[in-house]
């Protein structure tokens, strides 16, 4: 399962898998599964493949033939094509195997715009327990377009005051980060 969004992906999914032969050789074959990727330009969708059953419905009628039938399939690799033309946008996240098929919320990315670039980061140690983080870009973006704070993972966010714990902590920090100017962490 993952999500997507842009119109940089194009031919499906390709997969490398090893698998057993009637001769009880072992073989290996890149087999494409046909799934249509380019339908997500402005908005994130998730998509669940189901990997055995591409490789089943879509392999070469020569795989078919000499494929030992119910034998382990092991992924060895994945590929999704993009293109490299830079107007093209393709994002993939939330990407994860698994046998059973799962499902997320998806939330907008830190920033908008694929065009924000860095020029520098910077930190400033301000005394001997804190370190301040300079972000400089390249372009000047849009007020839309601004950058949120970042978190620190295992930080405590000194001016936010909460009892909640787990999921629910770290998707109210996320919030506070979006909707602040100034963030000051405390870690142990």
């Amino acid at each position: 399962c993952f999500a997507y969004k842009g119109t940089a992906f194009y031919n499906g999914i390709d997969i490398l898998v090893e698998y057993q032969t009637t001769h009880w050789q072992t073989w290996r074959s890149w087999i494409n599964i046909n799934v249509t990727l380019d339908d997500a330009k402005d908005d994130w969708i998730y998509k669940c493949v189901d990997l055995e059953e591409g490789f089943i419905n879509n392999k070469a009628s020569w795989i078919t033939h000499w494929w030992r039938e119910g034998s382990e399939l092991k992924l060895l690799h994945l590929n999704i094509a993009h293109d490299t033309n830079l107007r093209k946008d393709g994002f993939l996240d939330e990407v994860s195997f698994g046998s059973k098929e799962n499902t997320i919320e998806r939330i907008a990315p830190a920033f908008v715009s694929s065009a924000g670039r860095m020029e520098e980061v910077t930190t400033n140690s301000s005394s001997a327990d804190s370190v301040e983080i300079e972000f400089n870009p390249y372009t000047c973006q849009a007020e839309e377009e601004t950058f949120s704070l970042l978190g620190v993972m295992g930080g405590t966010i000194e001016e936010m005051t909460t009892s909640a714990t787990g999921a629910v902590l770290m998707q109210e920090q996320k919030a506070f980060l979006k909707s602040n100017d100034k963030a000051t962490f405390l870690v142990s």
